[in-house]
């Protein structure tokens, strides 16, 4: 069995999307290309994004959130930051310090999309202990 103390400590809780502010800092862990949960036939980009600043964590009531992007958003909000960043492949985001702002497409219906618009000023924060998205 596992510990209450080990889940603790391993596992952090998500941001409740509603609640994150329109620009926070956060670091990218992972970027994943795989089916759309909702729409099976389409593909939809995945990041996990660790949010480093306590005040964004305490409003959001959460450190880790997942963005899911189908190619409306992508080819609207992540390819024009991306080029604006000077990144050229998804890579280049997974391990980076992002200030990422809300964004909201052009298209009815859609919630808005947390986008990476910039670096924060060569701050460097480390993520405290070793969770794990779940």
């Amino acid at each position: 069995m596992v510990s209450v103390e080990d889940l603790d400590n391993f596992y952090v809780p998500r941001a409740r999307l509603e609640k994150l502010p329109e620009r926070f800092i956060g670091r990218v862990l992972r970027i994943e290309e795989r089916p759309d949960g909702n729409y099976p036939n389409y593909d939809a980009l995945y990041m996990d994004i660790a949010i480093e600043d306590p005040k964004a964590i305490e409003q959001a009531q959460g450190e880790i959130l997942t963005q899911k992007m189908r190619g409306m958003h992508i080819s609207e909000l992540l390819v024009p930051a991306m080029k604006k960043l000077g990144i050229t492949d998804t890579d280049e985001l997974v391990g980076k310090l992002f200030t990422f702002e809300s964004q909201k497409p052009s298209f009815e219906g859609s919630n808005p999309r947390w986008i990476p618009v910039g670096v924060p000023n060569g701050k460097k924060t480390q993520r405290r202990g070793r969770k794990q998205v779940n």
